[in-house]
């Protein structure tokens, strides 16, 4: 099941508890919207059909389907499908070719063989065409009753994909949090001096974190679209933004979704690491959590201008927006992530997290940590 790309770097979303678990904002914000028919010539524009017949026969030796459905979603370029083929379910991918020597699927296909992903049929990076296995999902609450149980199984499908072999495409954490930044200050939309406050907090973090170390296979967006569960295994899918990265970026993305308190974070970090995190771990840790936090406002604040640009006027930056109050009003469906008042709202409330937690002597200490590390 396609789930949604943000940007390359992918950082994740401040955890809303049971909201969360159950039926992530992301699935508010960009809801499947499934056209089913059974010709593949209904749904397949016409110049891609050639190749993705090439690539049913080629893995099924078939061209005959029972029936597919466009699965609508997404920041990128790619159409994805829901596709039955003689009983089963499957997933067709259908992107941009890739330019000579760049291969589109190798992250999902390595994680394949991993297990971590589900397995792929067919991958053709030079037709921009695959063909993965569909996961069925259930609740993740039905599947792992306590927390510990989650983020075990979390932090084990973590060190799996860290274990991985190298991807051979490069990461670049520093510069997609710049452009964004650089995009907000251009856009014009804030003026309010909490956002140069909070942009000077990261400079700090620009300076003093080392970007190039702990250096493995990084997926860059785990957020609860992307980890799928059957009710037993956790899959995780959606590797476009995958790339060589810092490892706690995969670690914070899933932390600021699932992890709740202190305990549940010194919990998940010693499943990761298989002992107590020390100091420079949590410093890391922490520093990143609060990167994940900032992007995610940034990206909100996008959105919500894409749809209005007049947004920043109509509904201006408030201090006071946060977290719980976003919390409660998405479960009780009072805010809708699909509109642009709900993005920005959302959006204000992840970047007062991140502001706050910015200016708590933890963060000071972070970073304090992090330069005696160096």
């Amino acid at each position: 099941m396609k789930q949604r790309k943000t940007c390359c770097l992918q950082l994740p979303l401040k955890p809303l508890n049971h909201y969360l678990i159950y039926s992530p904002p992301w699935a508010v914000i960009f809801p499947d919207c499934i056209m089913t028919t059974t010709t593949l010539s209904s749904v397949i524009p016409a110049a891609k059909l050639a190749a993705v017949e090439t690539a049913l026969l080629k893995a099924f030796h078939t061209t005959g389907i029972t029936s597919i459905s466009l699965l609508h979603g997404g920041l990128s370029d790619a159409a994805v499908y829901k596709l039955e083929v003689n009983g089963s379910v499957y997933v067709l991918k259908s992107d941009v070719p890739a330019q000579p020597g760049v291969d589109l699927y190798e992250c999902i296909t390595l994680a394949a063989k991993a297990g971590v992903s589900p397995q792929v049929y067919y991958a053709n990076a030079g037709t921009g065409i695959c063909i993965s296995a569909f996961i069925e999902p259930k609740p993740l609450r039905g599947s792992f009753p306590s927390n510990e149980l989650l983020l075990r199984a979390l932090a084990g499908t973590i060190q799996r994909i860290h274990a991985m072999p190298l991807f051979t495409k490069p990461g670049d954490t520093k510069g997609t949090v710049q452009g964004l930044i650089g995009q907000c200050r251009v856009s014009g939309m804030f003026s309010d001096a909490a956002f140069e406050e909070c942009f000077g907090y990261y400079n700090a973090v620009l300076e003093q974190y080392p970007w190039e170390a702990d250096q493995v296979s990084s997926h860059n967006d785990l957020n609860p679209n992307n980890i799928l569960c059957d009710g037993a295994k956790l899959w995780v899918v959606d590797w476009d933004a995958a790339s060589v990265n810092n490892r706690y970026i995969d670690l914070a993305i899933v932390a600021n979704t699932f992890v709740q308190n202190e305990a549940q974070e010194t919990f998940f970090l010693h499943a990761y690491f298989g002992n107590s995190p020390d100091a420079c771990q949590r410093a890391r840790f922490f520093v990143t959590r609060q990167t994940a936090y900032l992007v995610y406002a940034l990206m909100m604040f996008q959105l919500a201008g894409r749809a209005n640009a007049a947004i920043a006027v109509e509904q201006p930056y408030a201090a006071s927006n946060n977290m719980e109050m976003v919390r409660g009003m998405l479960y009780t469906g009072a805010l809708s992530l699909a509109t642009a008042e709900g993005q920005m709202l959302y959006g204000q409330a992840l970047f007062n997290q991140a502001l706050h937690n910015m200016r708590s002597p933890a963060f000071a200490a972070a970073l304090a940590g992090l330069r005696h590390a160096v």
